[in-house]
């Protein structure tokens, strides 16, 4: 074959592969092609680049900015942490105190999202909502044994440079359980769009 023969293969390929058939040995298989616009809520842009990395994985969706044949509409319904582990305080000499201060959490994000034909704007599936949440753990600054300890000679240190990566602060936590969150719920919408 020539290279113009084959230069016309090759675009007779990514032509027909883009958002149409994809060629395999045996068979031909439909890809229909979804566009995700900027989720309601996503502040930071995280869970819209989480579902158009799981949607890159899909065999039969494949995410495009424009002419798609269906819109993904999202909106973050629900974020909220929520305390769901205790412990006791301790005095500076080590001895508890009578008081439970948090250490443990779970982020906590709900999604509402439906299918809509991008053509005639009708809504084809939902609305869904769908739940993502992650377990967290964290450094309590209310806390003096959270933040400090003290060496068998008695010299105070502080905890996080001990943790290795292990503990951090409440809000970095907090920041850290939202990626997992958000993951679970880009995996569960592709598993959703792998079903209809």
């Amino acid at each position: 074959m020539s290279r113009v023969g084959y230069l016309i293969y090759g675009i007779l390929v990514i032509a027909c592969s883009s958002c149409g058939y994809r060629f395999s040995q045996h068979s031909s298989q439909s890809i229909t092609c979804v566009s995700v616009p900027y989720i309601k809520g996503d502040i930071d842009g995280r869970l819209t680049s989480k579902v158009i990395q799981v949607l890159s994985t899909s065999s039969k969706w494949r995410y495009t900015q424009g002419n798609a044949d269906l819109i993904l509409e999202a909106e973050i319904l629900k974020n909220q942490s929520d305390y769901i582990g205790y412990q006791y305080d301790h005095l500076e000499s080590g001895a508890l105190i009578d008081r439970l201060v948090p250490s443990e959490g779970r982020k906590k994000v709900l999604v509402k999202l439906q299918i809509v034909n991008s053509h005639t704007r009708q809504v084809l599936y939902g609305p869904y909502e769908i739940e993502g949440n992650a377990d967290y753990d964290f450094v309590n600054s209310d806390t003096y044994t959270d933040l400090a300890f003290v060496d068998s000679l008695g010299k105070t240190y502080a905890v996080l440079p001990f943790s290795l990566g292990q503990l951090d602060a409440q809000q970095g936590a907090i920041d850290a359980a939202l990626d997992g969150a958000y993951q679970q719920i880009a995996e569960k919408i592709l598993v959703g769009l792998q079903n209809l």
